[in-house]
């Protein structure tokens, strides 16, 4: 079922984002972006992707620009995809830095990249995938507000405007 369609929205305002990383279970031995696509080529639908929500988006581009193929298993939250791949119920997760960054930690998940179109702040030393190599995948999550079409146009202004001082941009 289609709650909305684009043509039903209208953006106020962008109000942020962050990069999703490249996370795999640490079981799986490989330690780089290239070796993990080596091995999802080598074994077509042998392994799993988790995700979310619209996570499932990112899941699918993932396996079309890397010519994989790799069984997508839904959960009801990231946090619970993200149990999963510690628990290596699952092999990878595209997911925040911040979210992986306990299970990298505790040693269960390996973050192979950032997965966005520039490195994160929070990890600078981590590699985007194309510093890793590979080319043609960037994924960036995006915050915003909007609002139902047909909204009048000084009240659209009047929103941006309130929203620009709570960090908005733009």
């Amino acid at each position: 079922r289609v709650l909305f369609r684009s043509k039903d929205l209208t953006p106020v305002i962008w109000m942020g984002g962050q990069p999703f990383t490249l996370g795999v279970s640490s079981s799986l031995g490989v330690n780089t972006v290239k070796e993990f696509v080596e091995l999802m080529r080598r074994n077509p639908g042998k392994y799993n992707i988790a995700g979310a929500g619209g996570q499932r988006m990112t899941m699918e581009k993932f396996m079309l620009t890397f010519g994989v193929k790799m069984e997508g298993i839904n959960f009801r939250s990231a946090g619970d995809a993200t149990t999963a791949l510690m628990g290596g119920q699952v092999d990878m997760q595209l997911n925040n830095v911040s979210t992986l960054a306990p299970a990298a930690k505790n040693g269960t998940v390996r973050i192979l990249a950032v997965a966005g179109s520039r490195r994160a702040a929070i990890a600078p030393k981590l590699p985007t995938v194309a510093e890793a190599g590979v080319k043609g995948y960037a994924v960036d999550a995006w915050f915003g507000v909007i609002a139902p079409t047909g909204v009048a146009r000084d009240t659209l202004a009047k929103l941006n405007a309130q929203l620009a001082k709570l960090g908005g941009k733009g």
